[in-house]
């Protein structure tokens, strides 16, 4: 049974109604970032069915707000309502609906929810009873069990450990540092936490209720000890002044009941009483007497028992034992005669139906048989069609034609293939002309290519020196520029240095230019002057050089357009060489294989004529040539269908020699081996009734040798039961032992009587002045005293020892129920984490239960776990426990591990349902791709529905594109946000309207 649907309306962050489809998917993936409601998915799924949220149980967090209805709509000033709906598929196609409701009042309290399956109304008690009755499977509990199969499956630990693995729960169970915790959650998951909690509670209240009834049994005891105490010193002061008045006198009651005994003991009767011990008339006395009167009176009726069945038992006496084992001898050769005959008949049988088994399988070969001879049949008519076609086409003018200018048909093939030969030849001498006439070509190409390349080149190195000269003449020119300018400048420093150093006061003008320097500027003009001069001087020479830089220039412009050219010719110059290369290849491949000289001895126009002339006489013969292909096929056709017929033939004749005795069954017609089958049957319909009339003797002799048997079983029955009275007893005798037991008895009954008046003469002396009441009343005050204390002692035993020894033993018991239910899955959970995230050094997971603790405990080597279960709490800390020496990601891998093996083992429920709650926080943990196939196995192995979320884009791809299922079988819901109005939802699952949920 799998999820067909799910819908939520106004649950959790879910404002409004979502319906997703879930039809035919095996894997659903649920992607988006944490906190945008991949768990509220599950949550729904858990509170549907089980009315809870297991995060939130036992938290306070539950109280302190509204954690189920979406708080947008829960803050509405009047009534709204909340649900959550699924609808499963079972493996027969059959859809169950289960739909939980829960409404809020205008006062804005959460009214009781109510349930609804396959639209029938309960409430939360019978609904609950209801989707259990649903979920479990029928093979969970034996159909005949008269335990309350609904009360034996805690719905929510069993689903929450089974079916959904949350986050919670997964980092919870190993993370935590105290292995009693650890228990109690894998009890609580196991379902067995319940009943331990409800045991220690029935121990407390066995304690309580102790406790409270010995308290006051004691209290109600101590006026009764009191009155006792009274009652006891009364008796005694009564007893003492009775004989001191001598008010009655029982010396001669006592005397007379000795004499009485004694005579007894005489008659060698057992009494069991000494009557020189009987001193005093009392209520022990007369208890012990009462005592011995009823032993008399068993006496009495056991006699009287005895005689009446030896006087009934006249007849069983008079039986004649001997005749009797004589007759059940006869009888029972009768029923082996009666067995030898019904033996036969059965080999008979068997005989008749092993002949039966062959003519069924005679039949079978008859209709094989059959089946080849229409097949023979259908050969013939094929071969007849064939036969026909061939005649037609062997009538085809253009084949008469051919027939008459070759003498035959193979002539004509032969020549038509030749001529196809001399086609195909004809078409590769002129393939091979063409790569000639090409090859030429292209060593012409290369030539001219070549002619080129070299003339370029020589341009390109006129160039080249040309550049160079030019190139030097610039730089004399420079060099002759620089040096003029220098020697200039320098000349006229010199003069103004050497003035400034040597000159005089009277000294006005300047030594260069002779003008007077008392201005600065005047200077400065000056000095201008001469170096235009000088520059103009040099216009010459500049000129020269710019026409030589321009000449360079336009010869590195040439230069540069004459190696492109070069370099584009070279490329083509090799182009067109690998080309002729493969050119000449593919020339030297067609001469050689068709031995062609260097050039043929036929021009290219001839051979183009040649092709003409060929491929006109082709087409005008070839219908002619398709013909007698067609004709040879068939006429291939018609032998293949001929020996076809011939090994039918052969087959027909061997299924006909099968079995010589039955030959004529299969070659003959149906109707004789129909009749003889029915012959067979009727024989074995009266070998049955034959069978049936023996097996009814049988019984009625079996009842005649029973009724004889118990005449024998009654006779020893009562004559042991005779012998065990009397030992010396002859059934011959019998008449005479009846007169002997009716005279014992006689003496039983004189003695009861005369013993019974004594009981009354004592009985009355002892009632005198209400003293034996009061001794009666003593003795039961006493009787009850000494109960109280015995059950006082009971209630004190039970407070102290009693209830420990229970709890201690629960304990244990809980211990090993756990401990055992884990073993079962430990080939499972090594095999996942194995698989998953293999530890370097231990590789076996061991989870070992020591009384109300749970060691998670890893070792090298596997089957160590009973050896684990005997070491102390103490040895199991120090040994590997995942608790301590795991870090986060280890733990909930393992935890995933444990919880997939609880689902992969659980039998409780027929949903084939897996919710995984984004289960790995960090993808680095795991291997990604081991973990991939383990979900692959639960889905296609198991034939599992996987609903698994995640935060991680890549992990969700890698869900999709790497579990080995088509596109179609895969669903997806992203959840990309939400607000206070709407949740953010896409994915193949979602649908946009509701239909036929309401």
């Amino acid at each position: 049974m799998k999820l067909e649907k799910l819908t939520i309306n106004n649950f959790r962050i879910f404002n409004g109604q979502y319906e997703f489809d879930f039809t035919n998917k095996s894997l659903i993936v649920v992607n988006g970032p944490n906190g945008n409601g991949k768990s509220t998915i599950f949550d729904s799924i858990q509170w549907c069915l089980t009315g809870k949220i297991p995060r939130y149980d036992g938290s306070t967090e539950r109280h302190k707000f509204n954690y189920l209805m979406n708080e947008q709509i829960f803050s509405l000033n009047y009534s709204v309502m909340m649900f959550v709906e699924i609808i499963f598929r079972s493996e027969q196609g059959t859809l169950y609906k289960v739909r939980r409701t829960q409404e809020k009042n205008k006062e804005g309290r959460m009214l009781t929810p109510k349930i609804t399956i396959n639209d029938e109304s309960y409430n939360v008690t019978n609904g609950a009873i209801e989707i259990k009755t649903l979920l479990k499977d029928p093979g969970f509990f034996e159909d005949n069990s008269e335990i309350d199969q609904s009360d034996m499956i805690d719905l929510s630990s069993f689903f929450a450990s089974t079916q959904l693995l949350s986050q919670d729960a997964l980092e919870n169970f190993i993370r935590s540092d105290k292995p009693n915790e650890r228990y109690r959650l894998i009890d609580s998951i196991l379902g067995i936490r319940k009943y331990g909690v409800d045991f220690e509670e029935f121990i407390r209240t066995i304690k309580e209720t102790a406790k409270n009834q010995l308290d006051s049994l004691e209290e109600k005891l101590v006026k009764p000890k009191e009155d006792l105490m009274k009652l006891k010193y009364e008796i005694l002061e009564k007893e003492k002044l009775m004989i001191e008045t001598g008010q009655i006198s029982p010396r001669e009651l006592l005397h007379s009941l000795k004499v009485l005994i004694f005579e007894e003991e005489l008659s060698n009767r057992f009494v069991g009483l000494d009557p020189q011990v009987i001193n005093n008339l009392d209520e022990k006395l007369l208890l012990k007497l009462v005592e011995i009167r009823k032993k008399y009176l068993q006496e009495i009726d056991k006699y009287t028992d005895l005689y009446i069945k030896l006087e009934r038992s006249k007849s069983i006496f008079e039986l004649d034992k001997d005749y009797t084992e004589n007759e059940i001898l006869i009888k029972r050769d009768d029923i082996n005669r009666i067995n030898k005959k019904l033996s036969k008949r059965e080999e008979y049988e068997k005989v008749v139906k092993n002949k039966l088994l062959d003519l069924k399988t005679i039949k079978s070969r008859k209709a094989d048989f059959n089946k080849l001879d229409d097949e023979k049949k259908n050969l013939l008519l094929e071969n007849e069609k064939i036969k026909l076609s061939i005649n037609q086409i062997s009538q085809s003018e253009k084949l008469i034609f051919v027939k008459n200018k070759y003498d035959n048909e193979d002539n004509f093939i032969r020549y038509y293939n030749s001529i196809e030969s001399e086609l195909f030849l004809l078409k590769v001498k002129r393939k091979f002309l063409s790569i000639t006439d090409e090859i030429k070509t292209k060593k012409l190409k290369i030539k001219h290519a070549e002619e080129i390349v070299l003339s370029k080149t020589r341009e390109q190195t006129n160039l080249i020196n040309t550049e160079a000269q030019i190139k030097e003449k610039i730089e004399k020119l420079n060099e002759h520029l620089l040096e003029s300018k220098e020697g200039t400048v320098n000349q006229l420093v010199r003069q103004v240095q050497e003035h400034l150093i040597e000159r005089k006061d009277d000294l006005s003008h300047c030594l260069v230019c002779g003008e007077d320097f008392e201005v600065n500027s005047r200077l400065k003009e000056k000095i201008q002057s001469k170096i235009e001069e000088l520059n103009e001087s040099l216009s010459v020479t500049e000129q020269k050089l710019l026409t030589y830089n321009t000449t360079l220039n336009i010869n590195l412009t040439k230069s540069k357009e004459l190696f492109n050219q070069i370099e584009s010719t070279s490329m083509m110059i090799s182009d067109n060489k690998k080309i002729l290369e493969e050119l000449e290849v593919e020339r030297i491949k067609i001469k050689s294989k068709n031995n062609f000289e260097d050039s043929l001895d036929i021009s290219k126009e001839v051979i183009i004529e040649n092709i003409t002339r060929v491929e006109k006489y082709l087409e005008e013969n070839k219908l002619a040539y398709s013909l007698i292909n067609d004709l040879n096929e068939l006429k291939q056709e018609s032998l293949n269908i001929n020996k076809s017929y011939n090994e039918k033939l052969l087959n027909m004749e061997k299924i006909a020699n099968y079995s010589p005795e039955y030959k004529r069954f299969i070659i003959s017609s149906e109707s004789l081996i129909n009749n003889k089958l029915e012959s067979l049957n009727n024989y074995l319909t009266m070998v049955e009734e034959e069978k049936t009339i023996y097996k009814q003797r049988i019984n009625n002799i079996h009842d005649e040798i029973s009724k004889f048997q118990m005449e024998l079983k009654e006779y020893e029955s009562i004559n042991n039961y005779v012998k065990s009275i009397i030992e010396e007893f002859k059934t011959e005798d019998h008449l005479k032992w009846v007169t002997e037991i009716e005279k014992t008895k006689k003496q039983y009954v004189d003695f009861e009587y005369n013993l019974g008046l004594k009981i009354n003469q004592i009985n009355q002396i002892l009632k005198t002045d209400n003293l034996r009441e009061k001794r009666i009343h003593y003795n039961n005050m006493n009787n009850h005293v000494e109960d109280s204390n015995k059950v006082i002692s009971e209630y004190n035993k039970l407070i102290d020892t009693d209830t420990e020894v229970l709890k201690n033993h629960h304990i244990k018991v809980s211990s090993t129920l756990v401990s055992n239910y884990l073993k079962n899955h430990s080939y499972y959970i090594n095999k996942l984490f194995s698989q998953i995230t293999p530890h370097a050094i231990y590789k076996y997971v061991n989870l070992v239960p020591k009384g109300k603790n749970l060691y998670i405990v890893l070792t090298k080597e596997e089957g160590e776990n009973s050896k684990l279960r005997k070491m102390s709490e103490v040895e199991l800390r120090q040994q590997f426990n995942a608790s301590l020496k795991f870090s986060s990601g280890q733990s909930n891998v393992l935890a995933v591990c444990i919880f997939l093996a609880l689902n992969y083992s659980q039998k409780w429920t027929s949903l084939k349902f897996l919710g995984i709650d984004d289960p790995f926080q960090n993808l680095d943990d795991i291997n990604v791709f081991s973990f991939l196939d383990v979900l692959s196995q639960i889905v296609l192995n198991q034939n599992k529905q996987v609903i698994i979320s995640t935060h991680n884009d890549k992990f969700a791809s890698l869900l999709r594109m790497k579990m080995g299922l088509n596109s179609s079988d895969i669903g997806t819901i992203t959840l990309s946000g939400y607000s206070e109005d709407v949740v953010k939802v896409s994915g193949n699952c979602i649908k946009s309207e509701v239909d036929g949920l309401n």
